[in-house]
């Protein structure tokens, strides 16, 4: 059997040599292919991440708010950054258009008048204070120091801290408001002899409206409060004007 079947495998060497040879060749050329074309692995490849939020931070700074979250290859830092500007303003997930928050601190003149019982004198007054904002939400306290002249020629020392919570609207660049408030200070009476001290409590309500120029914001308020003074109430009436950031 042996001498049989060796003419057929001398005659049939060749031709198995070929094919060995053919295989070296095809697979030579796929691995020089695949660093050149990159195959399938090159073509799920991920976008490095750098790149990506290269993108992303480009986007925001090259287009407004809106467009960056509407852009598929702004990353979650670029579409928070778009969605929560600094700049006083906010951009909802969807891509409405920007709408003021209003102020976070604040500088403002109070004006009203106040009875200490004898006579009405008109109180200037500064405050400084600040805001928390929560969509529609307005959380506000502010500190206010003042000087009460009377028709008598003598001037008193208003100091007062008042705190408010209540509802906004907010626009494009403005922002309404409707608060209740509380308040809490003392009148230092500066009379002839030693100073007296009388207790300001109060309450009322405060309507507003802030105005949004860029970064800065400038509001003027109506206030009206009940006060007790020496076991009396009365009425005030107060105007602000505010500036802010």
């Amino acid at each position: 059997m042996y001498t049989t079947m060796n003419p057929t495998w001398n005659s049939a060497r060749p031709i198995a040599t070929a094919i060995c040879v053919l295989a070296l060749l095809a697979g030579a050329s796929v691995a020089e292919a695949q660093p050149a074309g990159g195959g399938a692995s090159a073509l799920a490849a991920p976008t490095p991440a750098s790149s990506v939020e290269g993108s992303g931070a480009a986007s925001v700074h090259a287009t407004g708010p809106a467009e960056a979250l509407a852009d598929p290859r702004a990353t979650p830092a670029a579409r928070a950054d778009a969605s929560d500007r600094v700049d006083g303003t906010r951009t909802s997930p969807d891509g409405e258009a920007d709408r003021a928050v209003g102020p976070r601190v604040e500088l403002g003149y109070s004006l009203y008048g106040l009875s200490d019982g004898e006579s009405r004198g008109r109180v200037n007054a500064g405050s400084f204070g600040g805001y928390f904002h929560a969509g529609s939400l307005r959380l506000g306290a502010y500190a206010e120091v003042g000087k009460r002249a009377d028709r008598l020629g003598v001037d008193d020392l208003v100091v007062r801290a008042v705190a408010l919570a209540g509802y906004q609207y907010r626009l494009r660049s403005f922002v309404p408001y409707l608060a209740a408030l509380g308040t809490y200070g003392w009148l230092i009476e500066q009379g002839t002899g030693a100073p007296r001290t009388v207790a300001l409590p109060g309450g009322g309500l405060e309507l507003g409206l802030d105005l949004r120029l860029g970064a800065v914001f400038v509001g003027v308020s109506a206030a009206w409060t009940r006060i007790r003074l020496r076991g009396e109430t009365q009425d005030l009436f107060l105007l602000r004007i505010r500036a802010g950031v």
